[in-house]
């Protein structure tokens, strides 16, 4: 049994219970009020109708590759991971972790022509939230002072993951995804979140079809 340091507890109430209480609360609203799917044992929810059967598709082929090309991050994914829900996100993804969930934003992982790329990239940030529940569930907590290693090891996880496919370099070596100061991280929270109010989920919908994303036709 992993001993845990009282400092631990602290530091998990005080940002995920208190900080993140706003956040809980509306992954909480989400879970009641949405329709979704279970994928893998993983409850996978889009509040948007228009885009739901694309960000359902997209996360069944996102998990399945992960399934089939690396059994050991999968389970990570599958026991770090409750939920999956489709919305902003600073760098394209986050996880909370009193409810495990994990918000995606498709938008931040499109590729021009290249639906296959779209879903390795989704696979890759969903290993990367996994190993941020993992690094909790070890007792290590993202810290001020261990954010810059907390970020590193899951970051390398995820571009470790998109190497066995050939990938030499990786959208993950990006500047983008080391965030490691605090203004640069709000400034990318409040551009996500402000996509939120000027959103076409229409326009969403036609440059999916467009790419030639799979949509699930189950999504309803």
């Amino acid at each position: 049994m992993i001993k845990r340091r009282f400092s631990f507890y602290l530091v998990l109430i005080w940002r995920q219970y208190l900080v993140g209480a706003p956040a809980t609360l509306l992954e909480v609203l989400v879970h009641w009020m949405c329709p979704f799917q279970m994928i893998k044992k993983i409850r996978v929810v889009d509040p948007i109708t228009e885009t739901r059967g694309y960000f359902i598709a997209a996360i069944e082929r996102a998990l399945t590759l992960i399934a089939t090309s690396d059994s050991i991050r999968f389970n990570r994914v599958q026991r770090e991971i409750h939920s999956i829900v489709s919305g902003p996100a600073p760098c394209g993804s986050t996880y909370g972790r009193p409810l495990r969930v994990c918000s995606v934003d498709l938008r931040c992982y499109y590729v021009e022509d290249d639906p296959n790329m779209t879903i390795m990239l989704v696979a890759s940030a969903l290993v990367r939230e996994a190993t941020a529940g993992y690094l909790f569930s070890k007792g290590i907590p993202r810290t001020r002072r261990n954010q810059l290693r907390f970020n590193h090891l899951c970051r390398k996880e995820a571009q470790q993951f998109l190497q066995q496919f050939g990938m030499t370099t990786t959208p993950l070596d990006s500047e983008q995804f080391a965030v490691t100061h605090q203004e640069a991280f709000w400034k990318s929270a409040v551009k996500a979140i402000h996509g939120v109010f000027v959103r076409n989920s229409a326009g969403e919908a036609a440059v999916w079809k467009k790419q030639g994303m799979p949509h699930n036709n189950d999504d309803q």
